[in-house]
Parts: structure tokens; C-alpha cells; sequence
């Protein structure tokens, strides 16, 4: 019958640095017994020879811990190489031997996991948008109602027909307030201008009956570098309303993350069950399985019966589903979550 051989147990530095402190305190104090390293070694799972032998290495050598073994280190040119490579370190490996004796590709390996972090390694082989997934960002609460507005275009995931029998997916401009999270002010347009910022600014500033209590003016506006909201009629009107009106930095979605994720909670919360929705399932084709999505063929006429609804009807339900969902927003960091009462 084979035996199967039992490797060590390895134990971590720090648990066996303190045991052989402990017990060397007790040896120094005349009170060491040889229960006391069985009882170490029943704890961390080892041999009583092990202990004691760390004993002898502590007296001897004078260090508690593993002896360390030299190891691989990688350097600034070494990751400038594995970046010509695409973070391949097999690749970056075999260019190593043709030029000469290379440690092996398990010690360059380690090596880079040592000095690379996962989402710098990942930036390597897929690009800056891979290194961006492994990001962190820390949470700003806000405190009252109306303190910071976000604001955001979005193209709609639905095909409307135009009264010029032109079918076209709309863009959706949202303000959300950052305390609540209710959806201060909407506009759609065929396109984004800043003619929609400024509507839809201006249904967000006043308070109408069918909108509910929302409203306001806010100490502070932020939206991305859109030109729509850049625009210099969209900065004289939040200046002469002393609102505090900024862009973010390119390439951080993350600093209005509450207008990005009620744009995904309108797409995911009614757009799907309109006519002419067009991030429905596809086959392998690529077409919608929804017989009522719009046709890839045919005319206007035919696309308008088959599976799109007439623009000034389509504005009509967004005004009124918006209107009376303002504060549908899916997640939300307030403990009470309903953004009404927390208005």
C-alpha cells in the first residue's frame, strides 16, 4: 500500500516569533518547563522537535523567524519590458533567455506579483480601463437636500418615430439631487444641446404641482466635460443663480456615480417594457427576439406599426413615468431609502 507522504505545516512568521519570545522570556525567568513547548506545539500544530530547534536557532542565530532565502527583484526597467510585452510574463521570460541566464518563469512570476499590484498588472495586459476596475473610491455623504446636483446625458435605448418620419433614438438629460437621490429635472430632445440643459435646469429649479415637492435652487452643479454643459450659455445662467457649477475630471464616472446609476435604473425599470426597445436578448444572428422590436427591413410606416411608438407620444410617457417615479433611483446609501420622505 502507497503512503502518502504528509508535508509540513506551515506556520506564520508572526505566530512563531511570538511563541519563541515567550518561551525564552520564561527560560531568562526560571520558569521554562517542557510542558510549556508541548503545549506550543499541540497549538500551532508542529513536532515538539520543531520547537525546540527553534529554540536552539533563537540562542544561536539569534532571530525568531525563517531564515530568508534571496529572492528575485524586479526593477523599473524590468516592468517597462514586461509592459512591451503586454503583461505577459511567460513572453517576457523567453526574450529574457535569448539574451542570456534568466532566473525561471515561476521565480519572475512571483517576482511580479510581489511589486505589481492586481489592477497594475491588469493595466499591463488589457489597458487603463482594465487597471481602473480594481479602483476604490471613497463615499461622500452628502448632507441636506439640494447641497450638489449631478447632471448627465443619455441616448435611450429605444428607436422613436419622428412626425418627418424619421426614426431616431432620443437623449434623456437628467439633474439628480445627491442627498435624496430624486430626479430633480429631466429633458428629451432628438439630440443633446445645451438648449436641453438649460430645460431641463429649468424644470428642475421650479416646483410644479405634478413633479411633487422637488425643486429648488442647489449651492452646487457637477456634470462631465460634455460641450452641451460646458457651453457658455449654461455657465452665465448657473452664475447668475450663484450655483457652483464645475466638471469633473475626464474618465471618472465614479464622481457623479448617482446620475450614471439612475440613468441604468431607467433603462432597467421601464425602458425594456416600451415598444422599440433595442438592448433586448438577440440571437446569433444579433437580431431581437421581441417580435416588437423595430425591423432591420422595411420602411418607416412599417417600422412605426411593427415596433415604434410616435416621439410626441414617447415624451409623454417619459414625463409621466418620470413624474411619478422621481425618486426610483435602485440603490441608495440613506438608511431610510425612500427618497420622498428623505426629501
Amino acid at each position: 500500500m502507497q503512503r502518502i507522504r504528509q508535508g509540513r505545516p506551515h506556520v506564520r512568521a508572526e505566530l512563531r516569533e511570538s511563541a519563541v519570545v515567550r518561551l525564552l522570556a520564561l527560560r531568562d525567568g526560571g520558569e521554562f518547563r517542557a510542558d510549556q513547548v508541548r503545549l506550543v506545539a499541540a497549538q500551532l500544530g508542529v513536532g515538539e522537535r520543531t520547537v525546540w530547534r527553534w529554540l536552539q536557532v533563537a540562542r544561536a542565530e539569534g532571530r525568531a523567524t525563517r531564515k530568508l532565502r534571496p529572492r528575485l527583484e524586479v526593477s523599473e526597467a524590468d516592468i517597462v519590458e514586461l509592459a512591451d510585452h503586454q503583461g505577459s510574463v511567460a513572453a517576457f521570460h523567453r526574450e529574457r533567455r535569448k539574451v542570456g541566464p534568466t532566473p525561471g518563469l515561476g521565480a519572475w512570476r512571483r517576482a511580479f506579483e510581489r511589486e505589481l499590484s492586481p489592477g497594475r498588472r491588469a493595466g499591463l495586459a488589457s489597458g487603463e480601463r482594465a487597471r481602473r476596475e480594481f479602483d476604490t473610491y471613497l463615499v461622500r455623504q452628502p448632507r441636506f437636500r439640494n447641497e450638489c446636483w449631478q447632471a448627465d446625458h443619455t441616448e435611450l435605448a429605444v428607436e422613436v418615430l419622428l412626425p418627418d418620419r424619421r426614426v431616431v433614438k432620443p437623449w434623456l438629460t437628467l439633474f439628480v439631487d445627491e442627498f435624496s437621490r430624486a430626479i430633480m429635472g429631466f429633458a428629451v430632445a432628438e439630440t443633446a444641446s445645451q438648449e436641453s440643459v438649460l430645460a431641463a435646469l429649468r424644470s428642475a429649479i421650479l416646483v410644479a404641482p405634478s413633479g411633487g415637492p422637488f425643486g429648488g435652487v442647489p449651492l452646487a452643479l457637477r456634470f462631465d466635460r460634455g460641450k452641451e454643459f460646458l457651453a457658455e450659455a449654461v455657465r452665465t445662467a448657473a452664475g447668475a443663480l450663484a450655483i457652483d457649477a464645475r466638471p469633473v475630471r475626464s474618465y471618472a464616472p465614479h464622481l457623479k456615480g448617482t446620475c450614471e446609476r439612475t440613468n441604468g435604473s431607467v433603462e432597467q425599470l421601464f425602458l425594456g417594457d416600451l415598444p422599440g426597445f433595442t438592448h433586448g436578448a438577440r440571437d446569433e444572428k444579433g437580431q431581437l427576439f421581441d417580435p416588437s422590436a423595430p425591423l432591420r427591413a422595411g420602411n418607416s410606416a412599417t417600422r412605426h406599426r411593427r415596433g415604434c411608438m410616435a416621439f410626441p407620444d414617447r415624451r409623454r410617457t417619459y414625463v409621466r413615468i418620470l413624474a411619478q417615479n422621481r425618486d426610483f433611483a435602485r440603490t441608495s446609501v440613506l438608511a431610510s431609502g425612500a427618497n420622498l420622505s428623505t426629501w
